[in-house]
């Protein structure tokens, strides 16, 4: 568990990041923007580096849970679809800044730790998302002419694309609203056919 401080250098270094780049999230930077002193940031962490994983750390124990929630819920298929994306978009419009962690490849060149974290959240939400298609597949509301994992790569896709769109206009779309419309496109492309 993360004390409230930490938690507070966690949402603060997110911030810098976006704001500055990697090289923004400095114990300097971090101290000015919360108005403490280096030092008291040195109590919680020794360097920028378990900052970053700690980052990351938190990120991906927030999307297994309510990941995993969603899938274990008794709703169907395209409902646990429309959640899970929306809790994903929902949390990157409330905080912008996380998209530059988990997107940022500057952040990861040379650290296989940080690289491997993301790769491990990544797989485990593409994993979690085959497992509501092949559920759906089972129930007949989702197609079984296309596998599983083809149609787990067509929607994490084009909601990365998504994600992309709305960094490009500088957060200026709606992300939930939009980032439904193309999911709802998407459901209705992958949707079983009634004879």
């Amino acid at each position: 568990m993360y004390t409230e401080r930490q938690l507070e250098i966690i949402h603060t270094g997110i911030k810098l990041i976006a704001e500055k780049g990697l090289q923004g999230l400095t114990i300097k930077n971090l101290s000015n923007a919360i108005g403490i002193s280096e030092p008291a940031i040195y109590r919680h962490y020794k360097n920028k580096k378990e900052i970053l994983v700690n980052i990351i750390d938190f990120f991906s124990k927030s999307t297994e849970l309510k990941i995993t929630e969603i899938v274990q819920s008794d709703l169907p298929s395209f409902d646990k679809l429309r959640l899970a994306f929306e809790f994903q978009f929902s949390r990157l419009q409330k905080n912008p800044a996380l998209i530059s962690v988990i997107s940022s490849e500057e952040i990861y060149h040379g650290e296989e730790y940080l690289k491997n974290k993301i790769k491990g959240i990544t797989l485990f939400v593409a994993g979690q998302l085959e497992v509501i298609i092949k559920e759906g597949q089972e129930k007949n509301e989702i197609r079984n002419d296309l596998p599983s994992s083809q149609l787990t790569i067509i929607i994490m896709g084009a909601m990365k694309m998504m994600m992309a769109k709305w960094q490009l206009f500088d957060q200026k779309i709606n992300l939930v609203e939009e980032g439904s419309k193309i999911l709802e496109s998407i459901l209705m492309l992958v949707a079983k056919k009634k004879s």
